[in-house]
């Protein structure tokens, strides 16, 4: 399986979505998925109408309609913008898991890279010992033929 960027994937549990949006049509239904991708792609909303109508692909003046019933999902922080329990919650949730799973690719990569600084030290030490030996197998094969 192949490995996915943070904003290609939200978790997504159809139960809680199910119960907590039954009363939607399907055009809020649309809008508030929309707003959802967005948020879990971008972070809190904007509060300004025109830019919530542009984010829902709906006219201002349908989105004036529906922002009421969409909105109650949504508070506006002390940022100013609109936040949503669950998805910072969530987004938040795979940010520790990303760091996490970072932190120990570093750890292994590093670990991966000491044992290969061990493997070439015990190599070199080797080959110095095989050259000593072959020096010191020479000299006396020189002192040998000498005699």
């Amino acid at each position: 399986m192949p490995k996915l960027k943070r904003d290609e994937w939200m978790p997504f549990t159809i139960g809680h979505y199910v119960r907590d949006t039954m009363d939607l049509t399907t055009t809020e239904h649309g809008a508030y998925l929309l707003l959802t991708m967005h948020y879990w792609c971008r972070g809190p909303l904007p509060t300004e109408p025109s830019r919530l109508a542009i984010i829902t692909k709906q006219t201002l003046t349908a989105w004036n309609r529906m922002a009421g019933t969409i909105l109650a999902f949504f508070k506006e922080g002390d940022d100013g913008r609109l936040h949503h329990k669950r998805l910072d919650s969530e987004r938040e949730r795979c940010a520790d898991v990303s760091d996490k799973r970072s932190e120990a690719g570093r750890a292994g990569a590093e670990a991966k890279k000491a044992k290969k600084a061990q493997s070439s030290a015990e190599t070199d030490a080797a080959i110095a010992y095989g050259l000593l030996n072959q020096g010191l197998r020479e000299e006396e094969e020189q002192e040998e033929e000498e005699r």
